[in-house]
C-alpha cells in the first residue's frame, strides 16, 4: 500500500516514542 509523507512522519514519531520508552525501561532494569 502507498504511504504518504505525512503518514510516514506520523509513523516515525510513534516509533520514536516506543523506542524512547524501551530505552527508559532498559535503563530502569540495569
Amino acid at each position: 500500500f502507498f504511504i504518504t509523507p505525512w503518514e510516514k512522519i506520523k509513523i516515525s514519531k510513534i516509533m520514536g516514542k516506543n523506542y524512547q520508552n524501551l530505552k527508559k525501561k532498559r535503563g530502569d532494569l540495569q
